[in-house]
């Protein structure tokens, strides 16, 4: 890969990957949510999401790298079983576009920052 980044003039490689991390707590609701039909409507926990995203920037020039682990901020809903698939999909939706806007943030200001430091006298 480094071979044919540096025969396209790429400057940097960026690898990224993730985990999803997910925490459910059970409301005063979870004691009729088996009860068919009442149960689909009455909220019965309470789900806590976020992601680590790791990142690995390989610099092609000069064949060094860095690690960066960004977190999303966390996301709260109450959901019952009815509504669950639903709002999950929302809470990853909305960490995918925090965490993946602060590491475009954070890769944007590093090469912005290393950028001034090597035109520097």
């Amino acid at each position: 890969m480094l071979q044919v980044a540096k025969s396209g003039s790429i400057n940097k490689i960026v690898v990224y990957w993730g985990n999803i991390e997910t925490s459910v707590k059970l409301k005063v609701g979870a004691t009729v949510s088996w009860i068919p039909v009442v149960g689909w409507f009455v909220p019965d926990s309470e789900q806590v999401m976020r992601i680590s995203l790791t990142a690995l920037i390989s610099d092609v020039d000069n064949e060094s790298w860095d690690i960066l682990v960004i977190k999303s901020n966390e996301t709260k809903a109450t959901t019952s079983t009815f509504t669950r698939s639903g709002i999950d999909d929302e809470q990853v939706a909305k960490l995918k576009e925090d965490v993946y806007g602060k590491l475009i943030d954070r890769i944007t200001s590093e090469t912005l920052a290393n950028q001034s430091v090597n035109s520097s006298p």
